[in-house]
């Protein structure tokens, strides 16, 4: 009997153990959201290049993009608007993050999938990073280029003293 009655009483116990909470409070990820593209960043300039490691260049001198906004949803869907001179452009879709890398995929047909490095999330400032190729002055040019020499170059002339660079493209944004 008294076997019984300890054996009904570590039931009860199991029982009541597991009607307790099953789910645990969902914490957002701090990538939810809305964030703004406030400017780019430039790093891992080759050593040509050192004099762009960390040049912060506006929206304006890179693209020509007035302002970029996306908003990170918690059922892992974003909305995008992007600035333009003259009209927007507005998407939408679904983004993954795993670990540093955060993919972005637009609903749009024929988008392609974008791929990013988290180098930076918290409360208030987001920095994807992106491996891109841009024309650039190298540092030894750059060093010796006067306003009087550069104002007497032609257009294909002045172009002629940028040259492709793989670098590091930061994008920072602000909540």
């Amino acid at each position: 009997m008294k076997r019984r009655l300890l054996l009904m009483g570590l039931a009860g116990l199991v029982l009541l153990a597991s009607c307790g909470k099953d789910d645990e409070p969902r914490v957002p990820d701090p990538l939810e959201g809305k964030w703004l593209l406030s400017e780019f960043q430039l790093t891992n300039a080759p050593v040509e290049f050192t004099s762009w490691e960390g040049a912060v260049l506006p929206l304006g001198q890179l693209v020509t993009w007035e302002n970029y906004q996306i908003e990170f949803l918690a059922d892992n869907t974003f909305k995008r608007r992007i600035f333009l001179p003259g009209a927007d452009s507005t998407d939408d879709g679904v983004w993954a993050k795993d670990g540093e890398t955060l993919t972005i995929t637009s609903n749009d047909s024929g988008a392609i999938e974008e791929e990013y490095n988290i180098e930076n999330v918290d409360e208030v400032e987001l920095i994807w990073s992106e491996a891109v190729s841009l024309r650039l002055i190298k540092d030894a040019v750059a060093d010796t280029l006067t306003q009087a020499y550069v104002d007497s170059l032609t257009d294909a002339e002045f172009d002629a003293l940028f040259v492709p660079v793989n670098i590091t493209l930061n994008y920072v944004f602000e909540k």
